[in-house]
């Protein structure tokens, strides 16, 4: 099965996210023991319930739901006040020690962290209409590397989040469908804070919502099918080669099962970098 994207540009930016993305995860590799092993600790017993009410307050005043099924953050009318609840709420967890909670608070934790952190990058960066221009070095592709808060003396970037705490220590796919990268192709940035409570319930809205809406998986007017970039950047994830992420994506998407199951041409794989925002594009 060959793989295309639809542009020159496409295949430049997924070339080099690709190529990124394979440095780091060898990079990642000699560190995901020690970063992995600090974090992968916790107390099954523990009852204590992190306080996020400051992140949906930010999200209820600021994040907007459009007809397409998509949330977009309205970055332009942040204003002070909104900027110092944000960044208040970065350090109220900063403050405590996720190792003390039971697995599913931690899961929790780190993703509404994750979340408010690349929302606390964009407003950093008012000038730049994309997040994979919002590196510090000449020659970076996005911030995901960078350092971004401290936590038990232990400084993490968006990328030790995601690739060394989340990922490896829960395993479970739908991590990527609650994350988000503060772009139009990815998972939407989700409404309503994650809480251990209800965690299964919204790990599985979120993956249906994604997986229900084009730009994870449609088929365009000439039968090609168009997949997510995601899901050939995190295949291992999702399945073991793309014979089985067919089957994954099948089984997902009922409506489009037969289709998907019989379909043997070309996959393009898309991916929307522009910024999430609300004077944007809907």
């Amino acid at each position: 099965m060959r793989i295309h994207n639809n542009t020159r540009c496409d295949i430049g930016r997924t070339l080099l996210f690709l190529l990124i993305h394979t440095l780091f995860a060898i990079a990642a590799i000699a560190g995901t023991d020690s970063v992995t092993s600090y974090w992968d600790t916790g107390n099954s017993s523990d009852q204590t319930r992190v306080d996020h009410s400051q992140w949906q307050k930010f999200l209820d005043h600021y994040l907007y739901q459009t007809k397409g099924d998509r949330t977009l953050v309205d970055y332009k009318n942040v204003d002070a006040s909104g900027y110092q609840e944000l960044e208040s709420y970065i350090q109220h967890l900063a403050r405590l020690d996720p190792r003390d909670f039971n697995p599913a608070e931690q899961m929790a934790y780190w993703i509404n962290l994750y979340n408010a952190l690349t929302v606390k990058v964009v407003l950093d960066n008012p000038d730049k209409t994309t997040i994979t221009k919002m590196g510090s070095g000449l020659l970076s592709f996005g911030p995901w590397n960078e350092d971004q808060l401290t936590i038990t003396s232990q400084s993490l970037s968006l990328n030790d989040i995601e690739h060394r705490i989340l990922r490896p220590i829960w395993k479970d796919d739908r991590i990527h469908f609650a994350l988000n990268c503060a772009s139009l192709g990815c998972p939407n940035l989700d409404p309503f804070v994650f809480n251990a409570g209800d965690l299964e319930e919204r790990l599985n809205k979120a993956r249906s919502q994604y997986l229900g809406h084009p730009r994870a998986l449609h088929f365009d007017s000439r039968g090609i099918l168009h997949v997510s970039s995601l899901f050939q950047w995190y295949l291992d994830d999702f399945a073991k080669d793309e014979t089985a992420l067919l089957l994954y994506l099948a089984n997902h998407r009922p409506g489009l099962r037969e289709q998907i199951l019989s379909y043997a041409g070309d996959i393009s794989y898309d991916y929307d970098w522009d910024l999430n925002s609300l004077s944007g594009k809907r």
